[in-house]
């Protein structure tokens, strides 16, 4: 079995948490999931300047430690809403990581990809793009078997 690695990407509110839960209804017991919400920076600051932190900002983000954590996984990697706020980084760090790490992994960047210069800016990093309704049942059903998912 092919292991294939995802990573769903959006800003707050807009759904990845549940499609992620169906994404693990549809693989079962052999899909793990990995949240990108546990990198973010520690906040060592009293509540009030805790409150203040965009936590939809790249920089609220341990890139770094992500970087190696992708770096240590086997497989390909998909990422989901990859045409949204930061799944575009999200798959360029995974490109990154994965070369880093001596992978030749296939890197899939999954999204509708209203915007064709950010699907093209993807492939020009190697990046493998579907362009996909991701609330679509059927678009869903046709991506390829996953392993892992991250978001």
């Amino acid at each position: 079995m092919n292991t294939i690695f995802i990573g769903i990407a959006g800003g707050t509110g807009s759904g990845k948490t549940t499609l992620t839960e169906h994404l693990a209804q549809r693989f079962g017991p052999d899909i793990s999931v990995v949240h990108h919400d546990n990198y973010y920076k520690r906040q060592d600051c009293p509540f009030e300047e805790r409150c203040k932190q965009n936590y939809d900002h790249p920089n609220a983000f341990d890139t770094e430690l992500m970087v190696e954590d992708l770096k240590r996984l086997e497989g390909d990697i998909m990422v989901l809403g990859a045409g949204g706020k930061m799944g575009p980084d999200i798959c360029v760090l995974a490109k990154k990581a994965s070369v880093l790490g001596g992978s030749d992994r296939k890197i899939y960047a999954v999204s509708r990809f209203s915007d064709a210069a950010a699907a093209e800016r993807l492939r020009s990093h190697g990046v493998t793009v579907i362009a996909a309704d991701l609330m679509d049942a059927n678009a869903l059903q046709a991506l390829p078997d996953c392993k892992n998912i991250i978001y």
